[in-house]
């Protein structure tokens, strides 16, 4: 039996006999978030279903628009919203990150969000249904990308290429920053790791929430002579530009992407990725086995043909 409730939308993806979207593009009355990156939880929702760790999330960045009821579920604990059965099950992806898995009439759904398989102590890693899944809503940012840099790896690579100097590093402030933290830690302990505000208070969050990043402290301007000293400071990409011309810092960005075409003044790239490769993604849809994939968000040729050549329907969701 086809799949008829759920379907696309400009807001994003909607459960019709559920009546709320799914990571919504805009603000919607009801609201199932996976995480708490921004193009996945705007501001000023009206009702929000998400795990507590997203909502505290929310609640850091967007204050009082974060949403006017704020519903916080246990991870792989079944709750309803108009009669549809919905269960958090962790992503791997950052804090809080999680698959949904929605029932309904004999029918299962996992919309994967944004997800990771490699090692992250950062964050619960993912876990597989236990149910058969009819339809799988699969992200595909790095479907054209066979394979990630292992994290330890690319950071002490990094470290190697720095030498002496001071390493700077631009990351997204939430979920990269805290994952770049802790392999600082597990790679160069003895390293101080100094963080920009805007990093800094998303630390906090993972803090509370029982998910240390290990040692860090927050950045206060140094004087020239300190600032040769050996360190790490993690700044936004924004405040990276600010250091376009610094000759004293190894420049660095942790991306999966090649940033130096938009960045070129960096001296190097740090490959580190909180998204699958597409070997992750092939392992991923193989453990579920579902019927059906659509893809969105990313880049889906090559997997919808591998789809296709283990007999699995598979087709892309395009969205603006």
């Amino acid at each position: 039996m086809a799949i008829d409730w759920l379907t696309w939308r400009p807001e994003g993806f909607y459960c019709i006999p559920g009546d709320f979207y799914i990571d919504p593009k805009a603000s919607v009355p009801t609201a199932v978030v996976s995480h708490a990156h921004a193009d996945h939880y705007p501001r000023g929702l009206n009702v929000v279903h998400a795990t507590a760790p997203t909502l505290a999330i929310g609640k850091t960045r967007y204050r009082e628009k974060a949403g006017k009821t704020l519903h916080a579920h246990p991870e792989n604990t079944p709750f309803q919203v108009n009669g549809v059965e919905i269960s958090f099950l962790p992503a791997g992806h950052m804090l809080g990150s999680a698959q949904i898995l929605m029932k309904f009439q004999n029918q299962s759904i996992l919309y994967s969000g944004d997800f990771s398989l490699k090692p992250n102590a950062t964050c619960a890693s993912l876990t597989y249904p236990d149910c058969p899944i009819d339809l799988l809503v699969c992200e595909s940012t790095f479907g054209e990308k066979e394979v990630h840099s292992q994290p330890e790896t690319a950071m002490r690579m990094t470290l190697q290429s720095a030498g002496l100097k001071p390493l700077l590093i631009a990351v997204y402030p939430l979920g990269k920053a805290q994952h770049v933290t802790h392999l600082l830690n597990v790679v160069a302990p003895e390293l101080p790791v100094m963080l920009h505000y805007e990093v800094f208070r998303y630390h906090q969050v993972y803090e509370n929430h029982g998910f240390k990043p290990g040692r860090y402290e927050f950045y206060r301007r140094m004087n020239n002579r300190s600032r040769m000293l050996p360190h790490a400071l993690l700044v936004t990409p924004k405040v990276m530009a600010s250091y376009s011309k610094d000759i004293d810092y190894h420049k660095v960005m942790a991306t999966g992407w090649d940033a130096k075409s938009k960045m070129p003044y960096l001296n190097g790239l740090l490959d580190i990725s909180d998204h699958v490769d597409s070997q992750d993604l092939r392992t991923y849809i193989s453990q579920i086995s579902p019927k059906e994939v659509w893809f969105w968000h990313g880049y889906p040729k090559r997997m919808i043909e591998w789809c296709v050549s283990k007999g699995i329907s598979a087709q892309e969701i395009k969205h603006g």
